[in-house]
């Protein structure tokens, strides 16, 4: 295993330098080598992410402060003999190493990041197929989670804009080596004003609704400028691998713009973008109802009180008050949506929760549950014992 991994490493940096040589300098690979030098990469089980609203998610590596971990059965499981395991671990490691050299730099960009780190993965491996001849020349490229391909969807529109200006593979290597200010002035310069404030909130946690910002931002910039899709539709080889998985983000933007911003040669390729728009909207529609199922079942299952003891049904009663306080305080999608089914659900939660805290502070929390037939509690019940020992503490 150790073997393994050490080759995995020795060809990871041997690709990220083969590709950086090409845009830095030597002095500036400086520091990118002592990295290699100094940061150890070793490997462990990674245990799986999850939370309330989502299905665990595998992850195959981590940066941390002083070192990058590779999950223990990614690299059980990929044979360096094999064209795409190999690819798919090196890539890994890739991907880690560039959240490392983008640290020495910049603070973390949260989803910009992860899927510029997963495309400059990609970058280096088929930059070296590239320049070897004798390796296997299909194009590599990264399998991510929901959230991940969704990023990486605003990236690649920004890259086949960029790309317009021959500026794509540069601009990639610039964000993962150099200070955020120089792509997000570029990122102005092509795309306006506008760039600025999308960057912002594409780099913070708080990024949900960037897309439609970006999609607005590149449809300005098709209608001033055109867009050459025949290369986007046509030439997905190897030498334009970037493009390979496609940016529905990209395709929406152009549907927005209107097959009148295109020149004659090119207005052919309209209605792959349309056809792609239109089937990730459906997508969407189907992604969001089954989100939705997912977190009306959450909440039913997580906070139902049938079967429970008393124990228990406090116990829950305090899980929804706490979830309630917590979620209800959070912007992200994912929160507001929680909230909106808990209060459809609750419709009295936010009285409920309110008088359940004036009533801890009185010791008078667990007189909530008297009385509580245990062969068909409910809420409602609980509730109107909480009135009652309120409304009692007021009138003394």
């Amino acid at each position: 295993m150790e073997e393994k991994l050490k080759q995995a490493v020795k060809m990871a940096q041997e690709q990220i330098l083969l590709l950086l040589q090409d845009y830095l300098t030597p002095e500036q690979l400086v520091p990118i080598n002592e990295l290699f030098r100094n940061c150890p990469v070793e490997y462990q089980e990674i245990s799986k992410e999850s939370s309330m609203f989502t299905k665990c998610n595998n992850i195959a590596g981590l940066a941390t402060k002083d070192k990058i971990i590779i999950d223990l059965n990614l690299l059980k499981y990929k044979n360096l003999d094999v064209t795409w395991e190999k690819d798919n671990l090196v890539a890994t490691i890739i991907h880690e190493y560039a959240h490392k050299i983008r640290n020495l730099n910049n603070n973390y960009g949260e989803m910009l990041e992860e899927s510029l780190a997963s495309i400059f993965a990609e970058l280096c491996i088929n930059n070296a197929k590239l320049k070897d001849k004798s390796l296997e020349q299909e194009a590599f490229t990264m399998v991510n989670s929901y959230n991940y391909q969704k990023y990486e969807s605003e990236a690649r529109a920004i890259l086949y804009i960029l790309k317009q200006h021959n500026l794509d593979k540069q601009m990639i290597v610039e964000y993962i080596t150099g200070p955020d200010r120089k792509f997000k002035s570029i990122g102005e310069q092509i795309l306006g004003s506008g760039f600025s404030s999308y960057f912002n909130i594409v780099s913070s946690r708080n990024n949900q609704n960037s897309e439609q910002l970006l999609i607005s931002l590149i449809s300005e910039y098709i209608k001033k400028h055109g867009l050459d899709l025949k290369t986007y539709w046509d030439d997905q080889n190897l030498e334009n691998n970037l493009y390979a998985k496609g940016s529905k983000t990209l395709s929406k933007a152009v549907v927005e713009a209107g097959i009148d911003s295109l020149s004659n040669d090119q207005k052919e390729y309209y209605k792959f973008s349309e056809y792609a728009a239109d089937y990730q909207k459906k997508e969407e529609q189907k992604d969001n109802e089954a989100y939705l199922d997912n977190i009306r079942n959450t909440i039913k299952n997580k906070y139902s009180i049938m079967g429970k003891t008393k124990e228990e049904i406090y116990g829950i009663i305090l899980d929804l008050c706490s979830d309630y306080i917590l979620y209800k305080n959070r912007d992200d999608k994912d929160s507001q949506m929680f909230i909106s089914e808990l209060e459809r659900m609750f419709p009295q939660i936010e009285d409920f929760k309110t008088k359940l805290i004036m009533l801890r502070r009185e010791g008078k929390d667990q007189e909530i549950l008297d009385n509580l037939d245990l062969n068909n509690p409910t809420y409602e019940a609980i509730y109107d014992n909480i009135n009652s020992l309120v409304e009692n503490k007021m009138s003394r």
